[in-house]
């Protein structure tokens, strides 16, 4: 079988809301009665929730500098001018980059695959069978970053730069042209392996598989380079008659300057670059094009999987047999990542460089499985049979463990079932995890603090705790961005272990083809192995209650240092110390044959979550995240198909339930931020056509065509609203709005 798909991105306006497409600004003003699009203005036209950008800070006095091409040449500044929250309109004369529209919601894919499946009778009782799968995904992402100097020592070469108007030491913040990063990553896997009875004991089957496989992937980015950057920042006046296509005119002082390299190495063809001009003209400078280049890295994985597996009946029970499984694994994995030459010489600038994440581990595992049937055939128990099985793991880097599982069935009424669960499970870090060379980058994630006097309510958590570190209500934000550092943990990650308890009932009545599963589930997982996100450990620590007094979160954040600087952030792997989550688990299918019509099928699924807790640490308290974003209480999806002949017409639909983040902000629902996403309900419908060997299919997703939840912004810095925001990992198809696809399938 071979099949192709594209996954095409969707630039999707939300022309829906106040604005257009721009997402604008979400607040409620003080007193007022509702949330309020587009309180900010620059030059009367709303103010768009993107990057900041051709604006200057001034790191001796404090302030800010805004591009002003009213103003002269010489220096095209005016101060910042922003209005306080409660003001409404709120006006600033700060620009945003408005090139963002051009970024996809989703990337770009395209992906081939081809499978082949078969056997061979080799005798009357034994097979030989083989697959084989082979897979391309070729894919890109698009992303817009400020360029800005992040270091002490860019800061100085650009504070002494002859194109610097200002008589201080700042700090010039513009925004790239959109970027473009591409993969392109094939994989394949090969399976051949025997199976048969097994002659020695009767109704006994065995088979023994080796598989392999590879996945080779390559991916390509478009760096600025710190060596480039430094050349093109040493700039000298030129010599007269000096090749002007390697010259520029700086409008401080009226005069043409050129990259000193240029001097003694004329084949270097150095730019200089002016980072007091708008991000619109560094599009299109040449300085840009110099600092840039191309670089490519590549990703080899492999595996290797011998198994062995051994079934079939000991003895017999009044109740039936007793069935037995032994099984065993051999497993062997190995990663070579290899970044590309530039981000091996860490030349990267203001992105993260990286080295070679290369290793390899071996997994050897044991299994056995016992089922008894107990009782049948008596009052109120129709059946009961009980099920344990018994694993041990041995990881080469992460040690042993034995993990185990119980299972009871118990027959009450031929209509109802009561079904019991509890087992233990283990995991060793990945390689990735294990052997993640040192990621040493800076974060992108802005200053909490800065502007937190306009930007933050008083009061809140994010006010509270800039002010208890001595920052002015203005505060400029750090001069130095953060260095984000990150790491594999080899010999310093604990093993994940969990305990899972699930327990319910089904009920199958005589009168209609009906099932319906309830169940209640408790997982705890100790030591899971995760990795927190810079910004996201920034924002939890500076939006905590306990801050640096007590705040896990802060632990991972240096101290603010006598400038004012955060020096690092550690994401590191780590193991959170325990997460709990329990709920309920409903499922429901039901079929009917409606004669000439044809046969209905509906199948339905349905979580609502009792809990879903995060300790980070031993002793650190736990954070409650059910409800919030991404984790909603309720979530529900069903699937409707009508089969006529070889016709299928199938309805789908998916529900989100409500959620909110101020339980984990402290802010005030109802107040000035809308931290509230209503429950959202998407519906698809499709009609396929199944022939011999192909299968066509076409559909709309989201039918009602509806538009994202719209909430206010980073809860307290809150500059404008975003789109979408929620429910990461469950589906997210508001972001396509009403789509139509095209399926095609075919068997060779």
């Amino acid at each position: 079988m071979v099949s192709v798909s594209d996954d095409a991105a969707v630039d999707r306006d939300h022309i829906g809301l106040t604005g257009g497409n721009c997402p604008l600004e979400l607040q409620k003003p003080p007193g007022g009665s509702a949330y309020n699009y587009g309180r900010s203005y620059v030059g009367g036209a709303p103010y768009c929730s993107f990057e900041q950008t051709n604006y200057v800070a001034n790191l001796d006095t404090g302030q800010t500098f805004v591009y002003d091409p009213g103003q002269p040449a010489s220096f095209p500044y005016s101060p910042l001018s922003q209005s306080p929250f409660g003001a409404n309109p709120r006006l600033t004369n700060i620009a945003t980059e408005s090139r963002n529209t051009g970024i996809d919601a989703f990337s770009p894919a395209r992906e081939t695959s081809a499978f082949l499946s078969g056997g061979i009778d080799l005798t009357g009782d034994t097979e030989l069978y083989f697959e084989g799968l082979i897979t391309n995904r070729q894919s890109q992402q698009t992303y817009e970053y400020q360029f800005f100097p992040a270091d002490d020592p860019t800061i100085i070469a650009a504070s002494f730069s002859p194109f610097n108007p200002f008589p201080d030491y700042v700090q010039p913040v513009l925004t790239y042209p959109l970027q473009k990063e591409t993969e392109d990553v094939t994989a394949g896997r090969a399976l051949v392996g025997i199976k048969g009875d097994f002659k020695p004991l009767p109704d006994w089957k065995w088979d023994i598989g080796f598989s392999y496989g590879q996945n080779d992937g390559s991916y390509t980015l478009h760096p600025q380079l710190t060596s480039k950057l430094d050349n093109a920042l040493d700039a000298v006046v030129a010599p007269a008659g000096f090749d002007p296509s390697l010259s520029r005119l700086n409008p401080v002082d009226g005069q043409r300057y050129t990259c000193a390299i240029n001097l003694t190495n004329p084949a270097e063809k150095c730019y200089p670059v002016n980072w007091f001009e708008t991000s619109q003209q560094l599009a299109v400078d040449p300085a840009l094009a110099y600092i840039t280049s191309t670089d490519t890295g590549h990703t080899d994985y492999k595996q290797i999987v011998v198994d062995a597996h051994l079934d079939g009946p000991l003895f017999n029970l009044p109740a039936g047999p007793v069935l037995a499984s032994l099984s065993g694994e051999f497993r062997h994995d190995s990663l070579n990542d290899t970044p590309g030459p530039e981000a091996l010489a860490q030349d990267y600038f203001n992105f993260t460089s990286a080295g070679i994440t290369k290793g390899s581990e071996d997994v050897e595992e044991g299994y056995a499985e016992l089922e008894a049937p107990l009782l049948k055939g008596l009052p109120f128990v129709e059946s009961l049979t009980v099920n344990g099985s018994a694993s041990y793991t041995h990881y080469s880097l992460a040690g042993s463990h034995w993990t185990f599982k119980a299972t009871g069935n118990w027959q009450v009424l031929p209509e109802f079932r009561i079904r019991g669960t509890y087992g233990t499970s283990f995991r060793g870090p990945a390689l990735y995890e294990n052997y993640l060379a040192s990621l040493i980058g800076f974060t992108g994630a802005g200053d909490p603090c800065q502007n937190y006097g306009l930007n933050a309510a008083p009061g809140s958590n994010l006010y509270k705790n800039c002010q208890s570190e001595g920052l002015p209500l203005n505060f400029v934000g750090y001069g130095s961005t953060p260095e984000d550092i990150q790491e594999g943990a080899q010999g310093r990650l604990k093993p994940e272990t969990s305990k899972n308890l699930t327990l319910g009932g089904i009920y199958q009545p005589s009168f209609a083809d009906l099932q319906v599963d309830l169940h209640y589930y408790h997982i705890e997982v100790d030591n899971e192995i995760s990795q927190l996100g810079a910004g996201n450990i920034l924002d939890l620590c500076y939006e905590s209650a306990n801050f640096r007094s007590g705040s896990p979160y802060c632990s991972l954040v240096a101290p603010r240092d006598s400038n004012n600087n955060i020096a690092f952030i550690d994401d590191q792997f780590l193991n959170i110390s325990q997460q709990i989550t329990s709920g309920l688990d409903l499922t429901v299918v039901y079929r009917k044959e409606l004669g000439n019509i044809g046969n209905l099928r509906f199948h339905g699924e349905a979580i609502y979550q009792l809990e879903n807790t995060e300790q980070l640490f031993p002793g650190s308290g736990f954070l409650d995240f059910n409800g919030t974003f991404g984790t909603p209480r309720m979530v529900f999806n069903t699937d409707t198909r009508l089969k006529h002949g070889n016709w299928e017409l199938t309805w789908s639909t998916l529900f989100l339930g409500h959620q909110q983040e101020y339980s984990l902000t402290g802010e005030v629902p109802g107040g000035r931020y809308n931290e509230t996403q209503t429950s959202q309900l998407y519906h698809t419908l499709s009609l396929s056509y199944t022939g011999d060997k192909w299968r066509a299919e076409v559909g709309v997703r989201d039918i009602a065509n509806s538009y994202s939840p719209v909430i206010s912004n980073n809860p307290d810095t809150a500059y404008a609203s975003r789109i979408a925001e929620f429910a990461n990992g469950n589906g997210n198809l508001e972001l396509f709005g009403r789509t139509f696809f095209f399926n095609l399938y075919k068997k060779f």
